[in-house]
C-alpha cells in the first residue's frame, strides 16, 4: 500500500483538501510586396495582397468577397465570418505563404490598420512582428484602436519570450529541471532516489508555454512523483503527465493534450476533465473534490472509486462507472449514456 503524505490509499479518507452605395470604381494597383518568411509553416517566401472594399473596387465585389471567406475559412477565424458586411467598409491585407495558406490578415480602413491576426482568437505570433512592422511602414499605415493593443500584447510577450530562452539557455542545455523550475517560482524537493515533488504545476504564464521556450515537458515531469498542490496541465504539449502518482490540489486537464493520467493515483481537489482530450483514467482511484466529465472522451472510469463531492456526467462519454463506489455529493448525468440504475451500488453521504 502506498502512502501519499496523509493519504492513505487503503483507507478512503481525506485530509487537507482544497450596408452600401455604388462608388465609381478607382483605379488602384493591388500593394504586393514580397518578403523572406521563415516562420513556424517553414515557408521560405510569401507575399502580400490587397482584397478591396465595394468602395474601391465594386466590380469585383462578390468575387472578392468569395476570397476573403475563402481565406478566413483557412484558419483566420473560427465561427461564421460576415465577409459581405466587413467588404462594405474595410479592405483586407492578405500575408499568404508560398503554399497559399493565409498566414496574417489585417482589417484596415483608409490609413488605419484596425485588426490584426494570425490566430483564430485574434492574437498575434510573435514571429511576425517584424513582418508586419516592415509593411506598415513601407505602405504608410498606422495601427489604431485593438491592433495597436494586440501589437503591444505581442511585442511584450515577444520580449518576455526572448528573456526567459536567454536565461534559462544553460539550464535547458544540461536537462536542469530544478533550475527550470525555480525560475517560474515552483518550488522543489528531491528524495535520496532522486524523485521529485513540486509545489505547482502549471505553464510559465498565461501565454507562454514551455514549448515556446523550447523546453521539452516529458524531461519536465519525468522524476515528479508528487505535486503539493494545483495541477493545472492547461496548454500542456503533455500527452502523458510523466510519473505524477499525486496531486494535493486541483487538477485541470482543460485545454491540455492529455490522453492517459499515467500514473496518477490520487487528486485531493477538483479534476476537470471538461472538453478535454483525457480517454484514459488509469490507475486514478480517488478525487477529494468535485470531478467534472462535461464533454470528455473519457468512456470507463476504470478503477476510479471515490468522488469526495459532486459528480457531472451531464453531455459526457461516460458509460462505465467502473469501480466507483462513493460519491459524497450530487449526481448529474442529464444527456449522458448513464441513467439511475448505474449508481444503485454507489455509496452516498449521509443528509
Amino acid at each position: 500500500m502506498k502512502i501519499y503524505n496523509n493519504f492513505s490509499i487503503g483507507n478512503i479518507v481525506k485530509y487537507n483538501t482544497r450596408k452600401v452605395d455604388s462608388v465609381p470604381a478607382l483605379k488602384m494597383e493591388t500593394i504586393q510586396d514580397s518578403f523572406t518568411f521563415s516562420g513556424r509553416q517553414k515557408s521560405s517566401n510569401g507575399e502580400w495582397s490587397v482584397i478591396y472594399s465595394i468602395k474601391k473596387d465594386p466590380e469585383n465585389y462578390q468575387e472578392n468577397i468569395k476570397k476573403l471567406r475563402k481565406i478566413a475559412r483557412k484558419g483566420l477565424y473560427s465561427g461564421r465570418f460576415g465577409a459581405d458586411k466587413t467588404l462594405q467598409r474595410y479592405d483586407y491585407h492578405v500575408f499568404m505563404d508560398s503554399h497559399k495558406k493565409p498566414l496574417l490578415l489585417m482589417r484596415v480602413s483608409g490609413r488605419n490598420v484596425n485588426e490584426i491576426r494570425s490566430n483564430k482568437d485574434g492574437t498575434i505570433d510573435g514571429e511576425y512582428i517584424n513582418l508586419i512592422n516592415d509593411y506598415i511602414a513601407k505602405n504608410n499605415l498606422v495601427t489604431s484602436g485593438s491592433a495597436s493593443i494586440e501589437m503591444e500584447i505581442t511585442n511584450n510577450r515577444t520580449e518576455r519570450l526572448k528573456k526567459y530562452k536567454n536565461d534559462l539557455a544553460a539550464a535547458i542545455h544540461e536537462n536542469n529541471v530544478e533550475r527550470i523550475f525555480h525560475y517560474f517560482n515552483i518550488k522543489t524537493d528531491k528524495d535520496s532516489e532522486g524523485n521529485l515533488s513540486i509545489s505547482e504545476y502549471r505553464q510559465p504564464d498565461c501565454e507562454i508555454t514551455y514549448k515556446d521556450i523550447g523546453i521539452d515537458e516529458r524531461n519536465l515531469v519525468e522524476h515528479v512523483v508528487t505535486v503539493d498542490g494545483d495541477a493545472d496541465f492547461s496548454r500542456s504539449s503533455l500527452v502523458i503527465p510523466g510519473a505524477i502518482e499525486y496531486i494535493g490540489g486541483n487538477a485541470k486537464f482543460t485545454h491540455s493534450n492529455i490522453i492517459h493520467l499515467g500514473n496518477i493515483e490520487v487528486i485531493e481537489g477538483d479534476a476537470d476533465f471538461n472538453d478535454s482530450k483525457v480517454k484514459y483514467l488509469s490507475k486514478l482511484e480517488y478525487i477529494g473534490g468535485n470531478a467534472n466529465f462535461r464533454g470528455s472522451k473519457i468512456v470507463s472510469l476504470e478503477n476510479l472509486e471515490h468522488i469526495e463531492n459532486n459528480a457531472f456526467f451531464r453531455e459526457s462519454a461516460v458509460s462505465d462507472i467502473g469501480r466507483l463506489n462513493y460519491i459524497g455529493g450530487d449526481i448529474t448525468y442529464i444527456n449522458s449514456p448513464l441513467t439511475k440504475k448505474h449508481f444503485i451500488n454507489v455509496a452516498r453521504r449521509a443528509k
